[in-house]
């Protein structure tokens, strides 16, 4: 499992676990649990508005074998 930190481009401070809201205005904090195999390229795209119950977060994975 990983999970994103942002870093402020400014200060280089750390900013902590990524958090976001859900379609029912709960805060939740990103992780991912995609299990990856030797020989395959990933590429995962976030999607979404971290602070919007409109426009909620996802994570879309493609694989090239």
């Amino acid at each position: 499992m990983w999970a994103n930190y942002p870093i402020d481009g400014q200060t280089g401070e750390n900013k902590g676990q990524l958090q976001y809201t859900n379609a029912k205005g709960n805060v939740g904090t990103f992780t991912d649990y995609w299990n990856w195999a030797i020989g395959r390229g990933y590429l995962d795209f976030a999607r979404g508005v971290l602070d919007s119950k409109t426009f909620v977060t996802a994570m879309t994975q493609f694989v090239a074998q």
